[in-house]
């Protein structure tokens, strides 16, 4: 299921030490957002590369090369933790190839995707999608905004 060279990015439901492997092994990339509970062993730190402007937003700002302290084979990731408006983020990550700024960026996007269905789904006023495939989420988009659209012209703009 996993394909190779594509980043995953999720949030703290995903993690699992097997899965973290098994996307490593298989050169597929992950961001992901990590439970407080969960421990880490600092091995190395790596300097912190974030705009300007944003030290003032962000707090405590850290980049750390780490283990997970409970993972039997001890596999090195990255640690990015940092505080915003007062909520605590650990993003987990085997991308070494990007700045801090960077990888908090990515994580900040997967945000956008979690909006735009939360909006999709008051919008057309349901429940969740019946399809998680790419084909199946466009027809269902495309059948939303033709009932959406049939229902405001019959309705002079009022859903029932």
């Amino acid at each position: 299921m996993l394909e190779s060279g594509v980043t995953y990015i999720a949030d703290r439901g995903y993690v699992s030490f097997n899965f973290s492997q098994q996307m490593s092994e298989q050169q597929t990339f992950f961001i992901i957002r990590i439970k407080p509970v969960i421990k880490c062993t600092p091995t190395e730190n790596l300097a912190v590369i974030i705009a300007e402007e944003w030290r003032t937003l962000f707090g405590d700002v850290s980049d750390a090369m780490i283990y997970f302290s409970n993972e039997k084979k001890k596999i090195r990731y990255r640690l990015v933790s940092f505080y915003f408006y007062n909520e605590s983020y650990r993003i987990a990550t085997n991308r070494l190839d990007l700045t801090t700024g960077e990888i908090i960026t990515l994580y900040a996007y997967r945000w956008q995707i979690e909006l735009f269905f939360r909006s999709i789904k008051r919008t057309f006023q349901i429940l969740h999608l019946g399809s998680h495939s790419e084909k199946g989420i466009e027809i269902q988009f495309y059948l939303y905004m033709i009932v959406y659209t049939y229902y405001t012209s019959r309705c002079r703009g009022k859903i029932i």
